[in-house]
């Protein structure tokens, strides 16, 4: 019996020790743990802040975080939570883990933080930079187009459009009303209100072609408007790359409107008629032979192009009111804005410099049964140039 006392007695002191060494190894292993973390801490659990107004909770375990990244514990009520970490407060040990778990930083991710954090600070600094220059440049575009002045009355100074360049081009369903000057000034017209003043268009919109000052390139919602406000050509190239002719015309000039001739359909049965003579002979009519049709020129599509390039107004002058046989490999076939057909030809080796040319309206069969890198000869009319491509229309199949 005494035996048995003693061994009793033993295993009891074994267990202590042994809870002892539980807790040490515990308190070790949170310190290795966290060494080099940085703690987060927030001002609250959710447990410490429904305490902190005023909910009673009852229970004798309660489980806290210290500021050194350990957990501490007791099992006597709340009155044996130290008064410093009453905020950080959870029931069980689980929650206060994972807790604590949040709330550490090691030394890596610190590390990543400050960096993000830098990033963060040098695009502001960048984004801070772009947005000064940007107003720097409106208020100089504003001053250099219109003006800045506190005086109401220099508006009517501001406001001279007579030597402002001015196209209308027809988009879609609308007609844009535009003005431009040689400075890289672009103003928009109310198209509906002649009395309203030309509105400046932002200039982070457009782009004037510094080789060419009446050339410009606005930005739409769906691509982009090439205008060309002294010769009145317009072009519009949508997303995927497609060009397509625009109608465009002088604004101070517009188009007129052909009027209607109607013919006399009865002649006047009160009016004296000439009176035919029996005796006079009809003149017998000489039959003329034609003259032989002048040769076709024939020209493939690069030399065509390198004419234009080298001396626009030369090859205008040289190919203005004649047919052309113009020779060359596809590079694409496209359709306008009108669905109708329009024939690429390749300028260059790798395609970027075209010949653009359009059959007629009432011929366009043979553009279905054309491919990409055939060889083609197009005889064609009209030859012109649009922003340093040649054009022509008219165009039928020859080979």
């Amino acid at each position: 019996m005494i035996y048995r006392l003693d061994y009793g007695k033993k295993m009891l002191k074994f267990i202590k020790r042994l809870k002892q060494l539980l807790i040490l190894f515990l308190f070790f292993s949170f310190t290795s743990v966290y060494a080099d973390t940085e703690l987060n801490l927030p001002a609250f659990s959710p447990l410490g802040l429904e305490i902190a107004n005023g909910k009673a909770v009852y229970s004798d375990n309660f489980y806290w975080i210290n500021a050194d990244g350990t957990i501490g514990s007791t099992n006597r009520g709340w009155s044996r939570v130290p008064k410093e970490s009453r905020n950080l407060v959870y029931l069980s040990m689980q929650d206060a883990q994972i807790a604590l778990d949040e709330y550490s930083i090691t030394d890596e991710e610190r590390a990543e933080q400050i960096r993000k954090a830098e990033e963060e600070r040098e695009a502001a600094r960048k984004q801070r930079e772009l947005e000064e220059i940007a107003a720097k440049n409106i208020e100089a575009y504003l001053s250099k187009c219109e003006g800045v002045s506190d005086d109401p009355f220099a508006a009517f100074n501001s406001q001279d459009t007579n030597d402002r360049m001015k196209l209308t081009v027809k988009y879609g369903e609308d007609d844009f009303m535009l003005q431009a000057n040689e400075d890289g000034c672009l103003w928009q017209e109310d198209s509906s209100n002649a009395n309203v003043l030309p509105s400046l268009i932002d200039s982070t919109i457009f782009q004037q072609n510094p080789n060419n000052s009446s050339q410009f390139v606005i930005n739409v919602s769906d691509g982009s408007l090439i205008l060309d406000f002294s010769k009145f050509q317009c072009l519009s190239k949508n997303e995927s790359g497609l060009t397509q002719k625009l109608e465009c015309y002088d604004s101070s000039s517009p188009p007129k409107t052909p009027k209607k001739v109607v013919a006399q359909s009865q002649v006047d049965s009160k009016s004296p008629q000439p009176q035919k003579s029996a005796s006079t002979p009809k003149p017998k009519k000489k039959k003329v032979t034609p003259p032989p049709a002048p040769a076709i020129t024939e020209v493939s599509c690069t030399s065509l192009y390198n004419e234009f390039e080298v001396n626009e107004m030369r090859a205008i002058r040289k190919y203005k009111g004649k047919e052309l046989i113009i020779t060359g490999r596809v590079s694409s076939i496209d359709a306008d804005f009108y669905d109708n057909a329009q024939i690429n030809l390749q300028a260059d080796e790798w395609g970027f410099l075209t010949c653009n040319l359009s059959p007629p309206t009432n011929n366009q069969d043979f553009a279905y049964d054309l491919d990409k890198g055939q060889y083609v000869k197009l005889k064609c009319k009209n030859i012109s140039e649009v922003m340093g491509f040649p054009q022509a229309s008219s165009c039928t199949l020859v080979n």
